[in-house]
């Protein structure tokens, strides 16, 4: 796809940070995708995974 697939300037960036020190929870109301839905939906990331 033309302008994607790096992380560099003038290009389109898919990317996700995430910070396994705290726990985030996905829900609608943390989402910024236009689409408004997530397959994780529900699901807890970070540290009580550990």
């Amino acid at each position: 796809m033309k302008e994607r697939g790096f992380v560099r300037e003038g290009y389109w960036a898919d990317l996700v940070l995430v910070d396994l020190n705290q726990t985030q929870t996905v829900s609608q109301e943390n989402l910024f995708y236009q689409c408004q839905w997530s397959p994780f939906d529900g699901h807890t990331f970070g540290q009580a995974l550990r």
